[in-house]
């Protein structure tokens, strides 16, 4: 009695570890959750490679994209194959990445406004080239270094870039509307900007 007590048991822990492991392997090939709203679609990735199911939906005629989520290499080259028709695209919502591929985003003439994923810190080479009607890019605050051509021959782009970042040779080649600002201070409080102007002013009767 008790050896067939045992039985049941192991056959019952068999069976459950046969559905914990087919749950999780549903689990880890579960499809993105993509949204359409009339012309924008809004993709949400649960895990890197997920934006490839994003391929299928390209020719809708959508002209706006919002990914939230994670990316890699991968995904930023199905990205590239799916922008020919849009007019926006948003990353912001996009982690887990710190480095923009090199060589995409070439030509893309419908291309006009690019928000880049808020924690990225550099941007690959040769990234926007020719891109003639983009006129609004976002750049993240921690960004470091943007590679060489990269937004080379966009005549309508207008955006600021900080003196901080480094900057690959030939980034802004005729793209006119570039320009390389200084970096604003950091606002002092009350305490410290009076400390700060009372030394000046001792500053200015010593000379």
């Amino acid at each position: 009695m008790e050896g067939w007590i045992l039985v049941k048991k192991i056959i019952v822990w068999f069976l459950f570890s046969i559905f914990i492991i087919s749950y999780c392997d549903l689990q880890s090939y579960a499809e993105p959750t993509i949204e359409i709203h009339k012309d924008t679609i809004e993709v949400r990735t649960e895990k890197a490679g997920d934006f490839s199911y994003v391929f299928e939906y390209k020719n809708l005629g959508c002209k706006y994209l919002k990914v939230f989520g994670i990316m890699d290499y991968t995904d930023f080259i199905y990205l590239d194959l799916c922008a020919t028709n849009l007019k926006a695209i948003e990353l912001s919502g996009v982690t887990a990445v710190s480095e923009f591929p090199v060589n995409i985003f070439i030509s893309e003439e419908n291309l006009e406004s690019f928000i880049f994923p808020s924690n990225l810190k550099n941007i690959g080479s040769r990234t926007f080239i020719s891109c003639t009607n983009l006129k609004n890019v976002v750049l993240p605050k921690k960004l470091e270094c943007i590679g060489r051509e990269s937004f080379q021959k966009c005549p309508n782009l207008n955006m600021m870039v900080s003196c901080t970042i480094k900057i690959g040779e030939g980034s802004f080649y005729r793209s006119p509307g570039v320009t390389i600002v200084e970096v604003e201070p950091e606002p002092m409080c009350g305490c410290c900007s009076w400390l700060w102007q009372w030394l000046s002013e001792d500053k200015e009767k010593v000379d």
